[in-house]
């Protein structure tokens, strides 16, 4: 009757106990006892490894298809992003001034501008330094509001610090 009811449904440590008339001992083998032990490490371990895995495939992941597909899914809570900064302050978004290859000799010529939470403009020579810039130092904003207009969306982020930033969600990692 109780191995019946636990396939229909899942049950409580409380209706378990309500349907187990008393306590029995059951008596293992040490070896069987080994393998049962050996078998739970290996599924820690399994488990351990399949944790580091979602955390790396969240960190690579695209933000912008990962929010979507939560929202496809109506995941509830605060979401986190990180925010890329620049001399301290955070970078509200950037733009592909030049992009020249010189295909003969294979070297490009790449010029950057980042757009700073002052609104003030630097230029960024090379995507080596661009990069470093974008990736370099970044801290935590948590959403506060997502507005969407047509097909762009633009995130009201928060900082530990308290400061509110608009930004759009291809300026968020």
């Amino acid at each position: 009757m109780m191995l019946q009811s636990m396939k229909n449904k899942i049950m409580t440590k409380e209706e378990i106990k309500k349907e187990e008339p008393e306590k029995k001992t059951v008596e293992v083998s040490k070896q069987a006892l080994e393998k049962i032990v050996d078998q739970l490490e290996e599924n820690k371990k399994t488990i351990e490894q399949q944790r580091k895995d979602i955390d790396v495939l969240k960190a690579v992941a695209d933000k912008s298809r990962l929010y979507w597909l939560e929202e496809k899914t109506k995941k509830i809570g605060p979401r986190t992003y990180k925010l890329s900064t620049y001399e301290g302050k955070v970078i509200v978004g950037w733009r592909t001034i030049k992009d020249e290859v010189d295909a003969k000799r294979g070297i490009e010529n790449q010029e950057y501008e980042i757009i700073l939470e002052d609104n003030k403009k630097v230029a960024i020579k090379g995507y080596v330094e661009f990069n470093s810039i974008q990736y370099g130092h970044q801290i935590i904003g948590t959403e506060v509001e997502k507005i969407i207009n047509g097909d762009k969306t633009t995130l009201k982020l928060r900082t530990d610090e308290g400061k509110e930033f608009l930004i759009d969600v291809q300026f968020v990692n």
